[in-house]
């Protein structure tokens, strides 16, 4: 954010539209909600629902104004007119070593898509990114249930998708925004995984 902002600020506020940065993606929070929600509420032993549900409201609570900061803070500084492309997450708890225990998959959807933590406030962690999202005019790619078997690092490692993976979630977020911006084409990705979208309108490229 330090220096995406600045750069915002300097490309799209000059005189030159050549410069302008026309899209903007953000893909954070993953790490900060899981780490704390999985070791309340899977690797507890013996496990304790009050200091689960504690994890899961303390974990929404802490995530929601920062998001809702980076995101003001991008929209202002990259203008009305630039795409915020924000993203949903996938459920990797069954494809690592915490999947031997059978509830952990189902407990990572409860997370990501079910559970309520507040009103007026759509459900789950993936609900929330699209409710703060929504505020700053931000599309939401859904990768949600994009990803599966073969996807996803594994064993120790509970959180990152392979070269396989990566290329599925881009694919699901391709679908994801055609779906709800017809007129816009994201057609530029990168291939490299763990690299952030990269993302080109094609009208606005066609344009400049």
């Amino acid at each position: 954010l330090p220096v995406a902002v600045p750069l915002l600020r300097s490309r799209n506020h000059d005189k030159n539209p050549r410069n302008d940065v026309p899209v903007v993606t953000l893909t954070v929070g993953g790490n900060d909600l899981f780490g704390p929600i999985i070791a309340a509420c899977v690797m507890a032993n013996p496990p304790s629902p009050a200091a689960c549900q504690a994890a899961i409201q303390a974990g929404f609570a802490g995530f929601a104004p920062n998001y809702t900061k980076i995101l003001a803070q991008l929209r202002l500084a990259a203008g009305p007119d630039a795409e915020l492309i924000t993203m949903t997450y996938y459920n990797p708890l069954p494809y690592c070593a915490l999947g031997a225990n059978p509830a952990a998959g189902p407990f990572g959807d409860y997370v990501l898509e079910q559970v309520v933590t507040q009103p007026g406030v759509a459900p789950g962690f993936n609900g929330l990114i699209e409710t703060i999202s929504a505020k700053y005019g931000a599309t939401v790619a859904d990768t949600f249930g994009t990803l599966g078997t073969g996807d996803f690092v594994g064993g120790s490692d509970c959180l990152h998708p392979d070269t396989d993976g990566a290329a599925s979630s881009r694919r699901g977020s391709r679908r994801s925004i055609r779906a709800q911006r017809p007129d816009q084409t994201p057609d530029a990705l990168p291939t490299r995984p763990g690299d952030d979208f990269l993302w080109r309108c094609e009208r606005r490229s066609r344009s400049a």
